[in-house]
């Protein structure tokens, strides 16, 4: 409640106790003061317990708003593509890290690294809060002379884009061969 309620309220009991107190003494009936004063306090304590309410539905509705707007539209929540394993071909799951859902989720992926030549696309529909959805395409990642170098040692790039209803997310992971073992592969990601 704001105080410039309080203070209207204030100054209305005011008016009614001064207005009581001349009708009182100017009036052939004599109603008790204590009467009018305790009248006058039942409503200034009515207002306020009816402005204090009506503060917290108008909360309350402001709230359910933005939630509703936030499980229609996706809010703040972004998708996280994870790989589900270090040996080709490689699968992944696609994370919601946010509190709302994700929906009319599509996900492409294209190798960035010479050759460019895979390109996939995939619908995968909604995607609840905090929940993952298992992406249907899985990826070779290919390692040869005219591969890229990063700390000396190859790699290969692939950019996934993620297309929802609250917008457009890119995340490149790079992958490279692990130094203990040639079969199992290790990544790196960059968002964007």
């Amino acid at each position: 409640m704001t105080v410039a309620i309080v203070i209207l309220n204030l100054a209305q009991l005011v008016v009614a106790i001064v207005a009581a107190a001349t009708s009182y003494s100017t009036s052939k009936k004599k109603m008790p003061l204590i009467l009018i004063v305790c009248a006058s306090i039942i409503i200034f304590g009515s207002k306020l317990i009816l402005a204090n309410t009506q503060a917290r539905q108008k909360a309350a509705l402001s709230a359910e708003a933005v939630q509703l707007r936030g499980d229609v539209t996706g809010g703040s929540s972004y998708p996280d593509l994870v790989i589900q394993n270090a040996v080709a071909p490689l699968r992944f799951l696609l994370w919601n890290r946010g509190n709302s859902p994700l929906r009319d989720v599509t996900v492409t992926v294209e190798r960035s690294s010479f050759p460019r030549s895979e390109y996939q696309t995939q619908y995968l529909g909604a995607i609840p809060a905090g929940g993952s959805r298992e992406v249907p395409f899985q990826i070779n990642p290919v390692l040869d002379v005219q591969s890229p170098y990063v700390d000396r040692r190859p790699i290969d790039s692939w950019i996934f884009n993620t297309y929802a209803a609250n917008g457009h997310f890119s995340q490149q992971i790079q992958f490279r061969r692990t130094i203990e073992c040639q079969e199992d592969w290790e990544s790196r990601t960059v968002y964007w």
